[in-house]
């Protein structure tokens, strides 16, 4: 006997669709007013799961693809035709506008929100004064650990760890995506499928920001943290 199961629902619940982006082989089909899904596996935490959106209808699929709902024994109609994608293609995520590059027009818009996770900066961003100050009398061993790059409005991008102890915005990084410390994605995305969003290459590095946008530092404005770089930098926003 199968097991497989779709739903119909109205488009106003893509909300609740999303839920679905974690569970196995399941395909979406869409039209003005519907969102249907279908899978090939039915339990108990999927029906729950079901009964919980407002209006949806679930159905059994027989082998021939006619619907019949739950305790009745006659079908009721057939499976829809179409093209059927695979929700997690469909719910491709949307990033914010950037200050560097231009929008990716997907369906979901990503956003940072406050998390009670701890997570280690690896990321600080500080004015080129205050890094200079802190270069100048570090030792050797501690500047080895860092890169860094300067901004022409002079501010100064340290990346490593650990990070130096001086005041400045922190960052968590993954995979070159900086986040500001004590915040995380929602939906929740892996950091890799940004990079792949905004097509960057290994030795970039991009800040987000709280409110959204980010911003793109190229690995080649990366230089190693030793005094005299530092003394360079200074010396040319001076100038």
């Amino acid at each position: 006997m199968t097991n497989r199961w779709c739903l119909r629902t109205r488009r106003c619940n893509d909300a609740a669709i999303r839920s679905f982006r974690l569970t196995p082989q399941v395909t979406i089909l869409e039209d003005e007013m519907e969102i249907w899904l279908q899978g090939p596996e039915l339990d108990d935490e999927l029906q729950l799961r079901i009964r919980s959106i407002p209006e949806a209808e679930m159905f059994h699929v027989l082998p021939d693809e006619q619907l019949r709902r739950p305790r009745e024994r006659v079908p009721c109609g057939y499976l829809p035709s179409g093209t059927w994608t695979a929700i997690v293609n469909w719910l491709q995520p949307e990033l914010p506008v950037a200050n560097l590059s231009g929008r990716i027009n997907e369906r979901i818009a990503l956003r940072l929100v406050r998390s009670n996770r701890v997570t280690e900066s690896a990321v600080v961003v500080t004015d080129l004064e205050t890094w200079a100050t802190y270069a100048e009398s570090a030792p050797k061993v501690r500047l080895d650990r860092w890169m860094f790059a300067v901004s022409d409005d002079s501010r100064v991008v340290v990346r490593g760890l650990p990070l130096p102890p001086i005041p400045g915005q922190h960052y968590a990084e993954n995979e070159g995506i900086a986040t500001p410390a004590g915040f995380e994605w929602t939906p929740a995305i892996d950091a890799r499928s940004v990079r792949r969003l905004l097509n960057i290459s290994d030795a970039d590095l991009v800040l987000m920001s709280e409110e959204g946008s980010h911003e793109l530092v190229r690995g080649e404005d990366f230089v190693r943290a030793t005094r005299s770089a530092v003394r360079v930098s200074a010396r040319i926003d001076d100038a």
